[in-house]
């Protein structure tokens, strides 16, 4: 599909990159995956629903798709 800036899609992607941008500098931590590090738990990937949890980056990306309804559980 071509670039089109006026689609509603590409608008909404902007949108989304724009605030996860705008976000993701408070997810950045210096403690290895362990318990004390912020997480959420979320689908393993798209097409696999095991819940997985994500900390860093991820948990910022998670919270938000769960959040907005992009996951149905």
């Amino acid at each position: 599909m071509p670039f089109d800036r006026d689609h509603a899609d590409t608008r909404r992607t902007i949108n989304y990159i724009f605030l996860i941008s705008s976000l993701n500098f408070s997810f950045w931590s210096s403690l290895p995956p362990c318990q004390e590090r912020y997480g959420v738990s979320w689908r393993t990937g798209w097409s696999d629903p095991t819940p997985e949890v994500h900390t860093g980056y991820w948990s910022l990306v998670a919270a938000l798709n769960k959040g907005v309804g992009h996951v149905d559980w």
